[in-house]
């Protein structure tokens, strides 16, 4: 049988606590589509899954007919750095309205990220 990994409970519990608040579960903003598709939150929602499921098996509140189990983890694609050239920049329009930071974020990564590119956050901006 598994054992139940502390600190992947400690990791699920915060994130999903804040996540219950409307809150980014790793930095001070509101929560957003993005940051809850962020491949950080779906590893910890991935932890969350795996440590109730041992901790079911643990409490034995899952009888043996069920199909409860710890799915084993799949190896992620690695993506490359969100990168833009100087050339595409013209690609950007102005926006026509005031906008807030995770919206601009996401313009950005609307007009330039794809599927084999890790998405630019709020946090990566602000450096």
């Amino acid at each position: 049988m598994q054992m139940l990994d502390i600190n992947k409970l400690r990791n699920a519990y915060n994130v999903i606590h804040r996540m219950s608040q409307n809150r980014h579960p790793f930095a001070e903003e509101e929560l957003s589509l993005e940051v809850v598709q962020s491949a950080q939150v779906q590893e910890a929602l991935a932890d969350a899954a795996e440590v109730i499921a041992v901790y079911g098996k643990i409490m034995n509140l899952v009888s043996q007919s069920t199909s409860f189990k710890v799915a084993p983890k799949t190896p992620k694609a690695v993506k490359s750095s969100f990168v833009v050239e100087q050339d595409d920049l013209s690609r950007l329009q102005p926006m026509t309205e005031a906008t807030n930071i995770t919206k601009l974020v996401k313009y950005i990564n609307d007009t330039f990220a794809d599927k084999e590119m890790h998405n630019l956050t709020t946090v990566e901006l602000g450096r």
